[in-house]
């Protein structure tokens, strides 16, 4: 079940959340004191004095900010202990599950296009969105067969398609740019006491119904079978629960933005200080949450120039420690697959067949890419001696295939690792690590060469597999069950997502270009970068053909690979290593592409291929092939304006992403065939 591993000795963990509180409550004192005696504290909360600027920074900025932190942080405290308990996963809150994520995108949506939905208050459509996504991860949970982990995960698909759209209505509306990314990042600045006065009712009768829901929610801690036995009406109860814990998502997310993290991390420090039952839990981790918030917030405003940071992605930088204490602490989940779990039994009839079409197919599909396109007289068919704009086709062609490839031979190399069907430089959080080291190259070094770049997004990457080698795929939670992997992975991705959206913000007049990047656009592709790319997929394709001994023999456990004279460590750590690599080297070329990585490599073996040499060629043709249609159709389905190739390709993967999951009913993918 999972709601993390007792800790023996509760005290540090008390301790140190009275320290942070307290370290907060004197920063607030220390500011409040220099800005306005303390005579002058209550009038300047009952009514601000005209003309006494200090008296309007006290009673208008200073303490409404402080409460909003608190109530913000109590809310989404909350609402993680509750998804952590219905859905039996400790690591559930509303960020992982997409819930956030979804009333980002309605509300963004509602003011670009539907303002007549914000009448009522951003409250509305936020929790309209968060409510819709809430329902689709209820529907998965309440299927039959259908494990925690790979709920979890299409929590996380989700969450990323959410994130896709948003970054697509930013592009259209560039005006909008600064203050969209800002939000995003979750800024607790105020002008008055409207989103405290906002969240106070709404947080209390949070409280309310998650008292009157305590019994049945006890209840549901037992056995599925135990519960019913007892009269308690599962489906009914979850969604009330899960409809309760997105309300007060979507009520953070419509005031002051998308807060990773806090969510996820409460809930466990409430449990680490001593709060066991579930009882103690919603009252502890509420206070955990508001208090973490509110210390993170007064920290980052006494910090000298770091005022500017919004307090949502400063936490998740600082949640990072904890949130690897938290995997490292994490049993086992009782969800263990066999080391090849996911593999097909039996290579299929004529797999040689089917890479000659495969290859066939891509062929035609660049030169449709090359050639067919529309114009402004309509659809257009160019000749060879159409050379410039041949000149402006081809280098976007090439590089489409060279990242295509590429990404999809780091999947398959980190599924071949792990042992495991559903990893992927996405869901591993190794594309967001590169995106991420490419993002901050840009904000500290705007005028550095394509070299540079290509090694920060390989150190990004690189940075990402260590964080989660030392913690997901060594000690307990290694042993723990592929879901542990994953879902750790894929939290990490969304640190990492949430670190570059604030370096977004940060970016000034070169956001747009950054977030056009991250979005997978091939627009700024020289002739130079597509040959560099495509010898570089050559040569990680070469390599991986080389490692195919490995391959072959490491999905199968280390005690095998060790019985045969492998030597696994070296060998995973070698194929690691030029997953990153690939995963760089394709981050800088269309940014960090979404769903090819996963869907290539498990396309092609759901296929029937099976050797490693076979499903290595048939995957990079694969991924070249999807990211080459989704670049030609991004470029021609809404002419003249265009929509990034890696964009396009989340929009379309993920169904199809969803759709592999939940066919194998967990992340191993036991049960695929």
């Amino acid at each position: 079940m999972g709601e993390g591993t007792a800790i023996r000795n509760p005290a540090w963990p008390r301790l140190l959340l009275l320290a942070t509180v307290a370290l907060g409550a004197g920063l607030l004192l220390q500011r409040a004191a220099a800005t306005l005696p303390v005579e002058l504290w209550w009038p300047a909360l009952r009514a601000s004095a005209e003309g006494d600027i200090r008296q309007a920074v006290f009673g208008l900025a200073i303490m409404p900010r402080a409460a909003v932190a608190l109530l913000a942080g109590a809310a989404l405290g909350l609402a993680g202990a509750l998804c952590q308990h219905v859905l039996r996963n400790p690591l559930a809150e509303p960020t992982v599950l997409g819930v956030s994520a979804g009333a980002q995108l309605a509300l963004i949506a509602a003011t670009l296009w539907l303002p007549g939905a914000l009448a009522w208050g951003p409250g509305v459509p936020a929790f309209a969105g968060a409510a819709l996504v809430a329902l689709l991860i209820l529907s998965l949970a309440l299927r039959g067969g259908v494990s925690p982990g790979a709920i979890v995960l299409s929590g996380l698909i989700l969450g990323l398609y959410g994130a896709s759209l948003a970054a697509l209505a930013v592009i259209f509306h560039r005006d909008y740019l600064t203050d969209i990314l800002l939000w995003q990042a979750g800024a607790l600045d105020q002008t008055g006491w409207e989103v405290a006065f906002y969240l106070a009712p709404r947080l209390a009768a949070g409280f309310l119904l998650a008292a009157l829901l305590i019994r049945p929610l006890e209840l549901l801690g037992l056995s599925d079978e135990g519960a019913q036995g007892l009269g308690l009406r599962l489906g009914l109860i979850r969604t009330l629960t899960f409809l309760l814990a997105a309300g007060l998502a979507g009520a953070v997310a419509a005031t002051v933005g998308v807060i990773g993290f806090v969510g996820l991390i409460a809930p466990h420090l409430a449990r680490a200080a001593g709060a066991r039952r579930l009882r103690q839990r919603l009252v502890w981790s509420p206070l955990v949450g508001g208090g973490l918030l509110f210390a993170t917030d007064q920290i980052l405003q006494s910090v000298p120039g770091l005022g500017f940071i919004p307090t949502g992605a400063a936490s998740s930088i600082l949640s990072l420690p904890l949130l690897l204490w938290l995997m490292r602490r994490l049993g086992a989940s009782g969800e263990r697959s066999s080391p090849a779990a996911g593999l097909p039994l039996a290579p299929g009839q004529r797999p040689a067949l089917i890479l000659a079409c495969l290859l066939a197919a891509l062929a035609a599909m660049a030169a449709l890419a090359l050639f067919a396109g529309h114009g402004e007289q309509g659809w257009q068919w160019l000749s060879p001696a159409d050379s410039p704009f041949l000149g402006w086709r081809w280098p976007r062609v090439l590089g489409a295939i060279s990242a295509g490839a590429l990404v999809a031979v780091a999947g398959l190399l980190l599924q071949r690792t792990t042992g495991n069907m559903m990893a992927s430089p996405e869901l591993l959080g190794v594309s967001q690590g590169a995106a991420l080291g490419v993002t901050l190259l840009a904000v500290v070094a705007p005028s550095a060469d394509g070299a540079t770049a290509l090694l920060a997004a390989m150190a990004g990457a690189l940075a990402a597999l260590a964080i989660l080698a030392g913690t997901a795929l060594s000690g307990r939670l290694g042993r723990g069950g592929a879901d542990r992997v994953l879902l750790a992975g894929a939290t990490l991705g969304s640190l990492f997502g949430g670190l570059a959206t604030l370096l977004l913000a940060m970016a000034g007049a070169r956001a747009m270009a950054l977030l056009s990047w991250m979005t997978g656009s091939t627009a700024q592709l020289t002739p130079s970068l597509a040959l560099t790319a495509a010898g570089c997929a050559a040569a990680v394709l070469l390599l991986g053909l080389a490692a195919r001994r490995w391959l072959a023999i490491l999905p199968l456990g280390p005690e095998t690979a060790a019985g045969l004279g492998l030597p696994a460590g070296r060998g995973r750590l070698g194929l690691l290593t030029l997953a990153a690599a690939a995963t760089g080297v394709a981050t800088v070329l269309v940014g960090p592409l979404s769903f090819i990585g996963l869907l290539a490599p498990r396309l092609v073996v759901l296929a029937g291929f099976r050797t490693p040499v076979q499903t290595m060629i048939a995957a990079a043709t694969t991924g070249a092939l999807l990211l080459t249609a989704a670049d030609w159709l991004g470029r021609n389905l809404i002419y003249p304006w265009a929509l990034p190739a890696g964009l396009l390709a989340t929009v379309l993967g993920c169904p199809v992403a969803l759709w592999l999951l939940l066919r194998g009913r967990g992340p191993e993918g036991v049960g695929a065939r």
